[in-house]
């Protein structure tokens, strides 16, 4: 009897744990860069406000109370964002949020060299993270997005 409890204990741990991590079918939503603006740069950081549209696949509202990421441009780690901004996303809808980003030195040399090697005037990014639920209590989505950022060509003048 005491070994069978045991068991049912361990058991129902294990599913109550996976059960948050699935959130019973909800689909992950669609996280996509909409605009990129510096606010402060040191020499050794560099943070950014990064408005990102989230987009909402599922048939129920999302109640986002936070969200995690990280940011590679070019294929290599560039920033961080975290933002605990709360947004409720409507059911097939979508809403912009400001995230707060920071970045490195390392990051920001990283992408000038790849200026500098006179490739396309494109990034390519991923923007992999989480979207942390009111409801159901600690909730997480998921989220693994990839796209690309085109900077402005100068234009010639005659």
């Amino acid at each position: 009897m005491n070994r069978l409890a045991t068991w049912l204990c361990i058991t129902a741990l294990a599913l109550g744990h996976t059960g948050c991590a699935t959130l019973s079918g909800l689909n992950a939503p669609r996280v996509n860069i909409s605009n990129i603006t510096p606010q402060e740069m040191t020499l050794f950081e560099q943070k950014l406000l990064v408005q990102v549209r989230i987009q909402n696949p599922n048939d129920v509202p999302l109640e986002v109370k936070g969200m995690t990421f990280d940011l590679e441009l070019n294929g290599k780690p560039f920033a961080t964002g975290l933002s605990n901004s709360q947004i409720t996303i409507p059911r097939f809808g979508t809403e912009v949020a400001d995230v707060e980003v920071f970045s490195g030195l390392s990051g920001i040399l990283r992408q000038f060299q790849h200026l500098a090697a006179g490739r396309q005037p494109a990034f390519t990014y991923r923007l992999r993270g989480k979207l942390y639920l009111e409801q159901p209590t600690s909730a997480v989505l998921p989220f693994d997005e990839q796209g690309e950022l085109a900077l402005p060509l100068p234009t010639e003048t005659r």
